[in-house]
């Protein structure tokens, strides 16, 4: 029997919490850390864990939060070849949040992962729009702390009379699967300083605010993204309710209606479902570049996700 955590002196909780954080359950690993009663134990990683664990707690509230009770608009819905539905809202100052709630079966989350790790790749498939001209100018991965941690620089074209917009984020995933079956992933602007890595914006292109979150959990039956589906999922597969929330502020005083038009009905839909496509041509080995990639780094991130995958989806449960 594993010896709970109030038994635990301060030496074992800390051992305990780094492994589990370090291997990528920041959750799981802090609620041992913040047991420590000493905390002049506690060094910078700590308190860097901490961190991590304090934006994960709070995306999980934020994409846990009903629709209804957090003011979103809804933009649309699609059920083509996937199940999604669209929200938007714009807040104070002209910064424009978007919601995504999307179901996918289980195969494919270790292919997605994939399709947003693989951030040097986005190049081969992001769209392109020639009126308005919008699109992914450029897209390079300037350091990799850790495992499941990156930092990224993409600069946007978008169309006259507004100069090119650059996102600087910083990215890390982490899991708490075996205690709530679910596993998010964070990408948001970092703090000056926090990265020597990261150069200063080039002149006429100006750098945006961003913060994308990702939560997969099990997928309730009556998801309002499944009232209309077609009914094509695997018979032997479970579904995972992938939802997305994405803030940016564009650095514009006013946006014209047409352009958040565009962006809301256009923009966000269509790269969704790009998204949801390489996915599947990645599973499928449609993707020479990214099975590369997968096959040169499955030692070292994607057996590991395999692994996590079949405890998110309900088909293995935690090693002891």
């Amino acid at each position: 029997m594993a010896t709970s955590s109030k038994e635990l002196s301060d030496a074992e909780l800390i051992a305990q919490g780094e492994a589990l954080c370090r291997s990528d359950q920041i959750l799981p690993g802090i609620r041992l850390l913040r047991k420590v009663s000493d905390g002049t134990l506690l060094t910078k990683e700590h308190a860097e864990f901490l961190r991590k664990g304090k934006l994960s707690e709070k995306l999980r509230a934020d994409l846990t939060t009903p629709i209804e009770e957090a003011g979103w608009k809804k933009q649309g819905e699609s059920h083509g070849n996937r199940d999604f539905v669209t929200y938007y809202k714009v807040e104070e100052g002209g910064q424009l949040l978007f919601r995504i709630e999307s179901v996918i079966e289980a195969s494919l989350y270790v292919p997605f992962l994939a399709t947003m790790n693989e951030t040097d790749l986005y190049e081969t498939w992001f769209p392109k729009w020639r009126v308005p001209k919008i699109g992914l100018y450029r897209s390079i991965r300037l350091t990799q702390p850790s495992r499941a941690e990156q930092v990224v620089q993409l600069t946007i074209d978008l169309p006259f009379p507004l100069s090119k917009r650059e996102i600087v984020f910083w990215a890390f995933a982490e899991e708490d699967c075996v205690a709530n079956r679910d596993a998010a992933a964070k990408l948001v602007t970092p703090p000056e300083g926090m990265f020597k890595e990261v150069p200063n914006a080039e002149p006429g292109i100006v750098r945006m605010g961003f913060e994308a979150d990702f939560l997969f959990r099990p997928c309730p039956d009556d998801h309002p993204a499944l009232l209309k589906s077609k009914g094509k999922y695997p018979e032997n597969e479970s579904k995972i309710l992938l939802t997305c929330m994405i803030s940016c502020d564009p650095k514009i005083p006013f946006i014209p209606q047409t352009l958040l038009n565009f962006g809301t009905r256009t923009v966000v839909p269509s790269i969704w479902s790009m998204i949801l496509s390489i996915a599947e041509q990645v599973r499928n080995g449609e993707r020479p570049a990214h099975a590369e990639r997968i096959a040169s780094k499955r030692e070292e991130i994607y057996d590991w996700l395999d692994e996590r995958a079949a405890i998110l989806t309900g088909l293995a449960t935690e090693k002891k």
